[in-house]
């Protein structure tokens, strides 16, 4: 693959990665946010209703999430193809020590802890009792 390809490709990994970034951020600033206007609610209909809220919109911007961690993926595993590229390197130098101990980490910002944040809003709106005694 001719450099000019490798540089694009290496530009759009630095610019999905930033927004990769900036959406995780911002989504664990709108659930804490969500969070404390629920429990400070006062009562348990106000309470129900801000989850409510919170799950929608939690859902919604896990969406965005999802697809940036999918474009980012293809750019990590096309740049890893590259035999000279240094994501390969690193990749080929770390498993060579058998760093690995199992599966990749990289989906957990973009999959697994989104999802994980829809069942923790999910069980306190089923369970308000973690909440409300």
């Amino acid at each position: 693959m001719s450099n000019e390809f490798t540089g694009s490709y290496e530009l759009e990994r630095n610019h999905m990665e930033t927004i990769l970034n900036n959406r995780f951020n911002f989504l664990f600033i709108s659930v804490g946010l969500f969070l404390n206007a629920a429990v400070q609610s006062g009562s348990l209909i106000n309470y129900r209703w801000l989850l409510i809220i919170s799950l929608i919109y939690t859902s919604l911007l896990s969406l965005t999430l999802f697809r940036a961690q999918a474009r980012l993926n293809f750019l990590v595993d096309k740049l890893n193809s590259i035999k000279d590229h240094p994501v390969n390197a690193t990749y080929t130098h770390l498993k060579d020590k058998n760093f690995f101990i199992g599966r990749s980490v990289r989906n957990l910002v973009g999959y697994w802890i989104p999802i994980v944040t829809i069942l923790v809003l999910l069980l306190l709106l089923l369970f308000p009792s973690f909440i409300f005694n």
